[in-house]
């Protein structure tokens, strides 16, 4: 029975990281979920021994019966069009959370990890490649618009933000979807940690780059530069007490700072080409308009904050003159102050912080390796620093960064193991 949990949870972690769809519309994870849990609770009555909890546990099933006081102040306040969705949203977070945490207590190991970060890995590089290739066969005109969205909205049901982007004499295309962050952990991971050849470790390195620039993030791109800032901390720190590879990096470093400098200061075409690429992301008028539509936003949802500071409006609750998602109308860019909006001071404490709080032991304090710790740290202040002018924090993709969190560092010390012997 062991082995049927070993097989659905290493599925869910499957789906959790690629892109999936529907089955007569029931979303493919959701049904991955319930079978996981069936195989759990089923192994746990053949082997008549109850499951260990931890407090995480007991942390998340009081935030989810502190929840449903804020489901009754959303239907008092005349929100229960937004509760639906907004279970929909937090549900799989939670759940997800909780049974990974049954998992890795009562059912896990050695081998199990190994397998789970292996498929992990696998899954990563089909879904990096995946968006390079399309990258390069809409550059082609091999494949056109259409045909990227039908693979991703009819194949797939899973949603895409795409934009055309000026890269000198022809057009990119962002492809951005809600699980980008997922690869990008273990990219910094595997670049950081996992010890191969320089050539792997460049391969490593452009695909990481091709792929925030195909998806087109703002908060890619910060993962990005912390990525890189990592790799150089941590390599001075295991190389620089060796005299002669202390003055490779010094070196390395040096000139790479002045072929940089020498190559900005230059007017070139190449450079012409990087400054619109940069500039249309960061000073574009489409940019100006995203950021005027979270202004707009932070009025309508500061001003319900002030009428209900202490409760908020419930569970779900959204602007009724402003709805920014049908499926979603509880989401809004800045989900910090929309959590505030629905749950006021007492419920953001409560619910929020006892999430965050959560997170971080999962991924921080469960952390058995002291040399990852820093990197894990960044990664959850990334994490936490999003839903400053992003939604979705409380999603399953967003567990999955945190479940990831917690493996990758076990499965990279066993290869590191399997190196040494």
């Amino acid at each position: 029975m062991n082995k049927a949990v070993d097989i659905s949870f290493s599925f869910l972690i499957l789906l959790w990281v690629l892109p999936s769809g529907t089955i007569m519309g029931f979303p493919v994870k959701i049904i991955a979920f319930a079978i996981c849990a069936f195989f759990l609770i089923l192994a746990v009555l053949s082997k008549g021994k109850a499951l260990i909890y931890t407090k995480r546990i007991t942390y998340l099933f009081f935030i989810s019966i502190t929840m449903f006081i804020w489901m009754i102040i959303a239907v008092v306040n005349g929100y229960t069009a937004g509760l639906i969705p907004m279970v929909k949203y937090v549900g799989p977070f939670i759940g997800t959370l909780i049974l990974a945490d049954l998992y890795f207590t009562n059912f896990s190991t050695e081998y199990s990890i190994r397998k789970l970060g292996r498929l992990i890995y696998i899954s990563c590089i089909f879904f990096v490649s995946f968006k390079i290739i399309f990258e390069i066969l809409l550059l082609l005109n091999i494949l056109s618009y259409e045909n990227l969205m039908f693979v991703f909205n009819d194949i797939l049901s899973a949603n895409v933000m795409t934009l055309q982007i000026p890269f000198g004499s022809v057009s990119m295309w962002r492809i951005s979807t809600s699980n980008d962050l997922i690869p990008f952990t273990l990219l910094g991971f595997d670049l950081i940690f996992y010890k191969r050849n320089f050539l792997s470790r460049f391969i490593t390195l452009l695909a990481a780059f091709f792929f925030s620039l195909i998806t087109y993030s703002r908060l890619v791109f910060l993962h990005f530069v912390v990525i890189i800032l990592c790799f150089v901390f941590y390599s001075f720190r295991e190389y620089g007490r060796k005299r002669t590879t202390l003055i490779r990096l010094v070196m390395i470093s040096i000139l790479s700072l002045v072929i940089i400098s020498v190559f900005l200061y230059q007017n070139s075409e190449t450079y012409t080409t990087i400054q619109s690429y940069i500039f249309s992301r960061f000073d574009s008028i489409a940019v100006s308009d995203s950021d005027i539509i979270r202004n707009t936003q932070f009025g309508y949802l500061f001003n319900g904050f002030v009428d209900h500071p202490l409760f908020g409006n419930g569970f779900g609750s959204y602007v009724k003159g402003y709805i920014r998602s049908q499926n979603n109308i509880f989401s809004y860019e800045l989900e910090y102050l929309s959590f505030l909006y629905q749950f006021g001071l007492i419920g953001f404490l409560l619910i929020i912080i006892g999430l965050i709080s959560v997170a971080y032991s999962f991924m921080v304090n469960r952390t058995n390796f002291k040399e990852y710790k820093l990197f894990i740290i960044i990664n959850f202040f990334l994490w936490v620093f999003k839903p400053f002018f992003n939604p979705y924090m409380f999603s399953s993709v967003s567990a999955m960064v945190i479940i990831e969190s917690y493996l990758l560092p076990y499965y990279i010390s066993f290869l590191k193991a399997d190196s040494t012997s």
